[in-house]
């Protein structure tokens, strides 16, 4: 089976990673806001779960590029993940990202929000 990078962010991303863990689904990483830092939606818990399913966990803010060089997936998953991931990891490997709204009309953040309105 395919090890995967997990992009995530916000509770939909939280159950997204829930979901696919339980699945067994092979996880090289999980990609997140660190925990303790308070959001609209409160605060992250990503940290604390990779900790307690021993699931390697890295920093939003480090460079894509190192965390993909680091654990070297097959596949990347992205859930409400709030950065753009570079074109050149693409060329490396595939990925898969949801997006809550049309594209292109509705790119960016709050995706939802601006289909509704």
């Amino acid at each position: 089976m395919k090890c995967v990078l997990f992009l995530c962010d916000r509770p939909l991303g939280f159950r997204c990673l829930d979901f696919v863990f339980r699945q067994g689904i092979p996880l090289c990483g999980v990609v997140s806001r660190p925990d303790g830092e308070e959001n609209w939606w409160g605060r992250s818990p990503f940290q604390a779960y990779c900790l307690g399913n021993g699931l390697p966990w890295y920093h939003s803010s480090l460079p894509l590029r190192l965390v993909v060089e680091e654990t070297k997936p097959d596949v990347l998953l992205s859930v409400l993940f709030p950065r753009i991931v570079e074109e050149a990891i693409f060329s490396q490997i595939e990925g898969f990202n949801l997006h809550c709204a049309p594209l292109p009309q509705y790119k960016g953040f709050n995706s939802t929000l601006w289909a509704i309105l």
